[in-house]
């Protein structure tokens, strides 16, 4: 009897006070900050949208009462246009969000414009002097308990395959895909898979970083990463790896130039992307432009070309320039702007990533796909976060089709991807490269600065090519592997390699 009449009282919570918070959500790209007062002994706090808002592609956040200031401020979480309503009490929370204590003071709901054009939000938040009843798998996936990121998992040199993009049941779309997985669920999926990392990336939010060493199988990494969305169609992703288990990425920053430039509207929380970026740098932390020239209506393009043109500093340290399905995602545009970066003699990496939401066999677009699928190789010192994360910041790396796709290196002499030649105007630099695990027939080229050097048609799974190219242009030399030429089909790559970079000694 009295279990019942516990359960009841739990189930329904005292509510203490409903307040109803309404402002204009403005134009894409725009966050909406509701302010409103916790009063003491708040327990559990409810916030959802109620009829007169705008129907889609509206995200729903908390700050608490430290405030909203860009990346110092007392952030809970944030949804995607997915979910309509959350919660946050101090044993679970709606996936994504901080469970913990609430103290009184100034809280703020956020709602950030992903691609509406004017409207007005209404946000009912509930205020309970109780905690609800919670279904256990949200207690546990959303318990405020942290432990240190994975470290040092195989002490030894090598070559390690990761998927440097992917989401869990924290991102809001992943989660309403009915098929995403948990930390945990995703990692023992990658290594069943034949990956040796991942990246978890969800958008926006960190919390899936809070437990994964208890999260990771024998001999495997999980990196603490995240997704830093901005908004739907523009002006850009930006994806992180190797973040400590409390670190947060803030998604307010915004372009200075170009089309997405929308600088009189900046509000107290906006940013440029450079002072975000050269913290990023300070930490060792590898950033890189997600899907930077997707097809519209498929996600976000980057919108931050503009800015690195006048400073290199707003380039990350690399684009995802293979993001799913190569084609889908543009990927010749991307290797376009890449070769530009090039032959401008900036250091910049590449990496792909299966942006995987749920693991029931196709992307978004209806491709089928699985996790690595593309796969990053990279060469460490050893399976580590510092090691794997340095690497990849290095350009030590090449993207292959899938965990079992070809391997292609390039080296000069003891020099090899990410490396730098410094030579005479005059030299001729030669550049190895090596092929394994392909098919006869694929397509094999070589490129300095975008243009091509060489061509060849496989004659075996194996070869080894050496050409040379002048140092007088500098930039980088890259290699491809393209599948045999079919005149239906596409020609996805079967792999990419980084570049080696050529310096001038007269510079």
């Amino acid at each position: 009897m009295s279990n019942v009449a516990v359960t009841e009282q739990q189930a329904s919570p005292r509510l203490e006070q409903t307040v109803v918070l309404s402002g204009l959500v403005g134009i894409p790209g725009e966050t909406l900050y509701l302010p409103f007062n916790l009063p003491n002994g708040i327990q559990r706090l409810e916030a959802r949208f109620i009829e007169g808002s705008p129907d889609t592609k509206l995200g729903l956040g908390l700050f608490g009462p430290g405030g909203a200031k860009f990346q110092m401020s007392d952030f809970r979480g944030i949804t995607g246009e997915e979910r309509r309503e959350i919660f946050v009490q101090r044993d679970a929370a709606t996936p994504g969000f901080t469970a913990g204590d609430l103290p009184s003071g100034e809280w703020q709901i956020a709602v950030p414009n992903f691609l509406n054009f004017g409207g007005t939000a209404f946000v009912e938040v509930k205020m309970f002097s109780q905690n609800g009843i919670v279904d256990a798998d949200i207690v546990n996936l959303t318990k405020p308990a942290t432990e240190p990121v994975p470290e040092m998992v195989i002490d030894q040199p090598g070559w390690y395959k990761g998927d440097l993009h992917v989401h869990t049941v924290y991102s809001s779309d992943a989660f309403s895909s009915g098929s995403a997985k948990t930390p945990r669920e995703a990692a023992e999926a990658a290594k069943a898979n034949g990956l040796d990392f991942i990246a978890l990336t969800d958008h926006n939010v960190t919390v899936q970083n809070r437990r994964l060493r208890s999260a990771s199988p024998n001999g495997f990494l999980l990196l603490a990463g995240e997704e830093v969305t901005t908004w739907q169609g523009g002006p850009g992703h930006l994806v992180v790896a190797g973040l400590n288990a409390q670190d947060h990425i803030d998604w307010r920053f915004r372009p200075q130039f170009g089309r997405y430039a929308r600088t009189p509207l900046w509000g107290e929380n906006d940013s440029p992307i450079i002072p975000l970026l050269e913290t990023l740098r300070e930490k060792r932390i590898f950033s890189t432009a997600a899907h930077p020239y997707v097809v519209p209506g498929a996600g976000s393009d980057w919108g931050f070309f503009q800015d690195s043109d006048l400073d290199a500093r707003a380039l990350p340290d690399a684009l995802e320039i293979w993001n799913a399905e190569f084609f889908a995602s543009s990927g010749d545009l991307s290797l376009r702007q890449w070769d530009l970066e090039l032959a401008r003699n900036r250091k910049l990496c590449v990496n792909g990533g299966s942006d995987i939401h749920g693991f029931d066999g196709s992307n978004p677009l209806g491709t089928p796909y699985e996790i690595g699928t593309p796969t990053t190789v990279v060469w460490a010192e050893s399976l580590s976060r510092r090691a794997i994360v340095d690497s990849l910041r290095s350009c030590r790396a090449y993207i292959t089709k899938d965990p079992a796709g070809p391997s292609l290196v390039i080296k000069s002499g003891d020099m090899m991807m990410g490396d730098t030649v410094v030579a005479s105007l005059t030299d001729l630099v030669t550049i190895e490269v090596e092929v394994k695990q392909a098919v006869a027939g694929a397509v094999l080229l070589v490129f300095h600065n975008g243009a091509p050097v060489y061509a060849s048609v496989l004659n075996g799974d194996s070869q080894n090519v050496t050409v040379s190219v002048p140092a007088i242009a500098q930039g980088g030399v890259r290699a491809e592997l393209r599948p045999p030429l079919a005149p239906s089909s596409y020609p996805t790559p079967l792999a990419l390699t980084n570049p080696i970079f050529i310096r001038s000694l007269e510079n």
